[in-house]
């Protein structure tokens, strides 16, 4: 029996608390608005979602209280980012290379200590994710380097959905 064929050769990477708000620290759930945005561009432009790991869940749990990147910096967190950032560039590569996937972009999270993406936005004064700097490496070690990171809030402002459009 041959599989269906795909309905996208599409696919947009983002970080966990896209999909799932219970993945953030405590008192951190602020809505579904964080969902709507990035979901719903998936949904719109029938994208396939690579849903990443939450670093910040394998180091403390799902109980944690919010904690800035300084402290997760100071206990370990890089050392659970390695791991996760290697294995999931190495998934999507797959399905570059097996599948003709074309990986649009990876959407984290803005002021995130694991998934910010400082880089696209030279205005914002926090620096980019620890998870999302072991990313970049991994995308450049297995030829995604081209890939745009871009960070988003938990608006549904004209704005957060502009830089989602640009990724096509």
């Amino acid at each position: 029996m041959t599989a269906p064929p795909l309905l996208t050769k599409r696919m947009l990477v983002a970080s966990g608390c896209h999909v799932n708000q219970l993945l953030r620290a405590e008192r951190c759930q602020v809505s579904d608005a964080l969902v709507d945005p990035v979901v719903k561009f998936c949904l719109k432009h029938r994208l396939a979602m690579h849903v990443l790991p939450c670093p910040e869940v394998h180091h403390s749990g799902l109980g944690r209280p919010p904690r800035g990147r300084a402290w997760y910096a100071a206990n370990g967190l890089r050392a659970i980012c390695v791991p996760l950032a290697t294995q999931t560039a190495d998934e999507l590569a797959a399905f570059v290379r097996t599948r003709n996937v074309v990986v649009i972009g990876v959407v984290g999270i803005e002021r995130s200590p694991a998934c910010s993406t400082r880089q696209n936005n030279p205005s914002n004064y926090y620096p980019s994710g620890i998870f999302m700097e072991e990313l970049r490496k991994e995308f450049r070690r297995v030829g995604l380097k081209d890939v745009p990171f871009i960070s988003i809030t938990g608006s549904t402002s004209k704005m957060q959905q502009s830089k989602l459009e640009a990724l096509l």
